[in-house]
């Protein structure tokens, strides 16, 4: 059973998610984005990579795989 996760763990997850998509956005938008991802997967993680990646949008489609990856390492180590 999952456990649900504070609010702290949360935000560090979300600050570290901003810092793998600060290099492919301007750090306004990064943040925004991992803000969203974070919510995203907070209310739903049953597919995380792929809710990942469709938030991905701007980020080259070749690095948005790596990209994601990234991302859900960082969400399952920090908040689950």
């Amino acid at each position: 059973m999952r456990r649900d996760p504070t609010m702290m763990l949360v935000y560090a997850a979300r600050e570290e998610m901003c810092s793998i998509l600060a290099p492919h956005l301007e750090q306004q938008d990064a943040l925004e984005r991992a803000n969203n991802i974070a919510q995203a997967l907070l209310l739903d993680d049953r597919n995380p990579r792929e809710s990942v990646r469709s938030m991905l949008g701007v980020i080259p489609t070749n690095d948005q795989g790596s990209v994601a990856h990234e991302i859900c390492s960082v969400w399952h180590r920090s908040v689950r």
